[in-house]
């Protein structure tokens, strides 16, 4: 009489979180689940890099250029007068017309904060 092999089902399940296929590691990195890799794996003419990995409405160039975290989405950046340009990029972020430095007297440092000497 032949033996007989029993083996119980496999079960995966893909979670919410940085990377929507975290099971298959050919996939890119799609943190938003939008379909769109984080990065483009494959160069000009196949897939479409995402340039808002988190889905917040900021592209992730501005996310960088303003100090915050391009993959998360409850990071985004300070813009205190509405203007469109983020404080930490802003020249006059209040947009009282008087600049930054006159206001402060010194130039603001990478965390927002006035440098100190």
């Amino acid at each position: 009489m032949g033996s007989v092999t029993a083996t119980a089902p496999v079960t995966a399940r893909a979670t919410a979180g940085p990377d929507s296929s975290p099971l298959d590691p050919l996939l890119p990195v799609n943190t938003d689940g939008d379909a769109y890799p984080d990065e483009d794996p494959d160069g000009p003419g196949g897939l479409i890099a995402d340039d808002d990995d988190d889905n917040d409405g900021f592209l992730d160039i501005t996310e960088i250029d303003c100090l915050t975290n391009s993959t998360d989405a409850t990071d985004m950046p300070n813009d205190l007068d509405g203007d469109g340009i983020c404080d930490a990029l802003d020249p006059d972020m209040d947009g009282d017309g008087i600049a930054n430095i006159a206001e402060l007297g010194e130039p603001l440092g990478s965390d927002g904060w006035q440098c100190r000497y």
